[in-house]
């Protein structure tokens, strides 16, 4: 899978992309009326903890929706599973759930540590200022800038470190996907589920 490009977010809740091997990608925005996110072929809406998926593509139709209680709908009509296929679907539900609630916030912590970039910035133009002080030259405010920003970077590796753990997961329920997709017919018959 491909590393995971975490940059400074300046704003609150922002998407946040996940590539995976087979370039299908992960990305959530936050709506009023719930989730929406984009995966490659195809669009996610979660809505009461329900996973609502419909291909991005106008000109198709479809939909398939997994619901909290772990049933399957596609086309409106309740698919009937046996255990292992209801063991799965609940997997696939709990695991995309857990996606979309790290993605949120590691989009969090990477918007706190964009407002702190960004505060470095105004210290730096506000160091300039006090080179007109005979006690306070350059190599002050370097160190004192190299210092913060040294501060931000720890931080900032931590989050990669996060964005590991949600890269392991975007590959968990990559495969989850491609198992229900190979043990549910009516799933293999939808192409822009693939």
């Amino acid at each position: 899978m491909k590393a995971i490009l975490i940059g400074l977010m300046a704003t609150f809740l922002m998407t946040v992309s996940i590539p995976a091997e087979n370039h299908r990608h992960y990305s959530h925005d936050h709506h009023s009326s719930g989730h929406h996110a984009s995966i490659e072929g195809m669009n996610l809406d979660i809505e009461d903890n329900d996973l609502i998926f419909t291909p991005v593509d106008k000109d198709e139709d479809g939909e398939v929706k997994i619901t909290e209680e772990h049933e399957l709908y596609v086309n409106g009509r309740l698919i009937k599973v046996d255990a292992k296929q209801a063991q799965l679907i609940g997997e696939y539900h709990d695991q995309m759930m857990a996606l979309m609630e790290s993605a949120k916030k590691i989009g969090l912590e990477g918007a706190k540590i964009g407002v702190e970039g960004a505060g470095l910035g105004v210290k730096a133009v506000v160091n300039v200022f006090k080179l007109l002080s005979p006690d306070y030259d350059t190599d002050d405010m370097e160190k004192e800038i190299e210092k913060e920003a040294s501060k931000i970077e720890a931080k900032a590796s931590k989050l990669e470190a996060k964005a590991k753990k949600i890269e392991d997961q975007a590959e968990e329920l990559e495969d989850i996907h491609d198992d229900l997709i190979d043990q549910i017919p009516e799933l293999s018959r939808l192409d822009w589920f693939e």
